[in-house]
C-alpha cells in the first residue's frame, strides 16, 4: 500500500514538471515566432507566384505544340516514345519561374550585415552555345594580333569612311590595296569593300556566273561561301593565309 502510494505521487509529480516544461517552452515559442504579414502583403506574393505559375504553364504548352521557339534542351520528335526529358513541375518552374526570380533572394553580401551592406560581385555558370554569330577569325577580341593591328593602323591611318566612295572618297590605304590585288593577280584594277553578310553574298552573284572562276580561302567568311555557291562560278580553294598553295 506504501509503495503504491509513493508510486502515485512521482507520477504525479512527474506529470507536473512536465506540464511546467511545456508551459515554459510555449513561451519560449513567443519569442521565436516571425511577424506575421498583412493580408495585402499575402496576397501579392501568392498572387504574384500564381500568374508567374500560370504563365510558366501557357508557354510550356506553347513551345509543345510549336506555336514558340524552344530554346531550352528538347527531345526530337522520334524520341518521343522514350522517356522525356522533362515531365515535372520542377523542370517548369526551373525553366520558366526560378531564373527570373532568384535575384530577389539570392544577394549574397560580404562585409557587416549593418543598415547598408556590400553585395559580393559574382558570375553564373549559365553559358550557352552560340550559334547565331561566332568569333570569325578572331577579329571579335579586345586583345590578341587583330586588336593590335586595328589599333596601330587606327592611329596611323584614321577610321574608315564605313560608306561608299561617292560620299567621302576613297582612304588612301584602300586605293593601295586594290592597285596590289591587281598587280597580284595580274589583271587591269580590282575592288576591294567592307565586309558584310550581305554585301559578300549578294555582290557575288552580280559579278561572278557559272563562267567565272572562284579562287577561295578555305577559311573565308560564310557569307563569301555562300554568294560562290549562289552565283555558280566554279569554286577552287587553297590553304589557309598558304601563297605557295594559292599559285598552284
Amino acid at each position: 500500500m506504501l509503495m503504491t502510494s509513493i508510486f502515485q505521487e512521482r507520477v504525479k509529480l512527474e506529470s507536473q514538471n512536465n506540464k511546467e516544461e511545456e508551459q515554459q517552452f510555449k513561451n519560449d515559442d513567443k519569442f521565436e515566432e516571425f511577424e506575421k504579414c498583412n493580408f495585402f502583403v499575402s496576397f501579392s506574393v501568392y498572387f504574384t507566384w500564381f500568374v508567374l505559375t500560370v504563365f510558366a504553364y501557357i508557354r510550356e504548352f506553347l513551345r509543345y505544340y510549336g506555336f514558340e521557339k524552344n530554346k531550352s534542351a528538347c527531345e526530337r520528335l522520334e524520341m518521343r516514345d522514350f522517356a522525356p526529358l522533362f515531365n515535372s513541375f520542377e523542370a517548369i518552374y526551373a525553366r520558366n519561374c526560378y531564373m527570373r526570380v532568384r535575384d530577389v533572394f539570392e544577394r549574397p553580401i560580404c562585409g557587416v550585415p549593418g543598415g547598408t551592406v556590400k553585395l559580393l560581385d559574382r558570375e553564373t555558370d549559365d553559358y550557352f552555345i552560340n550559334t547565331a554569330s561566332y568569333n570569325y577569325l578572331g577579329f571579335a577580341e579586345n586583345k590578341g594580333p587583330c586588336a593590335t593591328a586595328s589599333a596601330n593602323i587606327i592611329n596611323d591611318q584614321g577610321i574608315s569612311s564605313c560608306a561608299s566612295i561617292r560620299e567621302l572618297g576613297q582612304p588612301l590605304a584602300q586605293t593601295e590595296l586594290e592597285n596590289l590585288v591587281a598587280e597580284f593577280i595580274g589583271v587591269e584594277s580590282a575592288i576591294c569593300f567592307g565586309m558584310g553578310f550581305a554585301t559578300n553574298s549578294m555582290n557575288l552573284t552580280c559579278l561572278m556566273d557559272k563562267d567565272s572562276l572562284i579562287i577561295s580561302d578555305q577559311y573565308n567568311h560564310a557569307s563569301l561561301i555562300l554568294g560562290s555557291r549562289i552565283s555558280g562560278a566554279t569554286i577552287k580553294i587553297f590553304k589557309h593565309n598558304n601563297i605557295k598553295d594559292l599559285e598552284k
